[in-house]
This record gives C-alpha cells, structure tokens and sequence, in this order.
C-alpha cells in the first residue's frame, strides 16, 4: 500500500478515516473508545478491535488465518509493530471503505469472542 507521503496530506487522510470510523462506531454494539497510536480506537470488554492508521487505513484484529486471507486477497496490509509484522492486525486500505463494515464487524466478532462477553450483535445492528 502506498499512501500519502506529506505530512498535510497524511492527517487529511487520518481524518477521512476516523470519520468513516466514527460512523459506523454508531452501529457497533457494546463498543468504548480509547487511543491507540495517536488515534481513536474501538474497544469490547477492554480489547481494541479497531483504529485509523496513519495513511487513513482502518487497521484491525483478526484471526491470524483471516488476517492472511485478507493480505493474499489484496484487500488489507500486514500491520508492522516495530521490525515485526503483527499476526492478527492488518491495514484495510482506505480507497475501499465500503469493505470496512464487514472488516470491523469481523474484528468485533473476534474481540467479543475473545473476552467472553456473550455480545451477539454485529456491526449494523445496533
């Protein structure tokens, strides 16, 4: 992925992102907020689920196996935690936000799951 490289260009493409967020955190059951990386996370039962990037990409938590498929797929990056490249988070690119619902209720599903909060919705159904 190739994203913005000057610095104004970068925040308005944060802040593009972090509104599409904030649309669809609307819809998402059960959900706090919180910062991770100088953004504004989502959060179930104390896990982040989700945040904008850097270049306006919404990074995610995923199953590993899913975290692949989504890479191989084209749709998403892998996310890099300093040298390494992150297991279960990926970078779904910003020109393609009509595939963030599905994505973050995906990442909201496997949060849910993860703390055992017995959640049930999904995104949109809030």
């Amino acid at each position: 992925m190739t994203g913005p490289t000057k610095p104004a260009d970068r925040r308005a493409a944060r802040r593009r992102g972090q509104e599409v967020l904030d649309d669809l955190a609307g819809t998402v059951p059960g959900v706090d907020r919180s910062f991770m990386f100088g953004s504004e996370a989502l959060r179930v039962g104390g896990k982040v689920l989700a945040f904008v990037g850097t270049d306006g990409e919404l990074i995610v938590k995923v199953p590993v196996e899913r975290a692949a498929e989504l890479v191989d797929g084209g749709t998403a990056t892998r996310v890099r935690i300093g040298r390494n490249a992150a297991r279960e988070w990926v970078g779904v690119l910003p020109d393609r936000p009509h595939l963030w619902p599905g994505v973050l209720d995906e990442a909201y599903r496997y949060a849910a799951g993860s703390v055992g909060s017995g959640e049930t919705g999904s995104v949109g159904s809030g």
